[in-house]
């Protein structure tokens, strides 16, 4: 771990032992959750930004963080919901079949012959996969992952509002301010706008 530098940055490279990494864990959390309290002299909340080397050791960190979030009442009663992430294959990995499961889903980021930019493919067993146009989608993974009002999520694939009215430009940081139905959510960037789930 890194302390401070520059704003508050931290950096996670792992631990020794499970002790270690426990300990590493409440250090980086405890450290990220002062950053965070602080104000910056125009009265805005500071950020930060903690780093990890692995999505594994990113999953850990972001639980002890939330875990310190919940215990200051900063964050409302989680819920499990449905979402999508990037697989992050080449397109040579794309083009080939093997690589795909039931239930992935390939969004279209380019039009290709039967298919608009944007259109969305559930692979279905024993379906053909449109390999041939591997350089036109991407492919995501379903998962699921706990959210709770208060807790900021970031727009990883462009889209639109449930209403369709407001753009979700990729890389947009919103604060989730509630979770009012099955598959939605509630978030603040002004003004307040409902996204549909997965």
């Amino acid at each position: 771990m890194t302390g401070p530098t520059n704003g508050s940055v931290f950096a996670f490279c792992g631990a020794a032992s499970a002790s270690d990494s426990a300990l590493v864990l409440h250090r980086i959390s405890a450290a990220y959750l002062a950053a965070v309290a602080e104000r910056k002299k125009n009265g805005q909340d500071k950020t930060a930004l903690v780093v990890s080397p692995t999505h594994a050791e990113a999953d850990r960190i972001t639980q002890a963080i939330r875990a310190g979030l919940k215990a200051q009442g900063k964050l409302g009663p989680e819920r499990t919901v449905s979402g999508w992430v990037s697989s992050h294959l080449t397109d040579a990995q794309k083009a080939d079949a093997t690589e795909y499961e039931p239930g992935d889903l390939l969004q279209f980021h380019q039009n290709a012959p039967g298919y608009q930019k944007g259109s969305r493919v559930i692979v279905k067993d024993g379906a053909k996969i449109p390999v041939e146009l591997a350089n036109r989608f991407e492919m995501y993974r379903a998962t699921q992952f706990a959210l709770s009002a208060g807790d900021r999520v970031r727009v990883t694939a462009g889209g639109k509002t449930k209403d369709g009215k407001h753009r979700l430009s990729n890389g947009s940081l919103l604060t989730v301010q509630g979770l009012p139905q099955r598959h939605d959510l509630v978030v603040h960037r002004t003004p307040s706008r409902c996204l549909a789930g997965a």
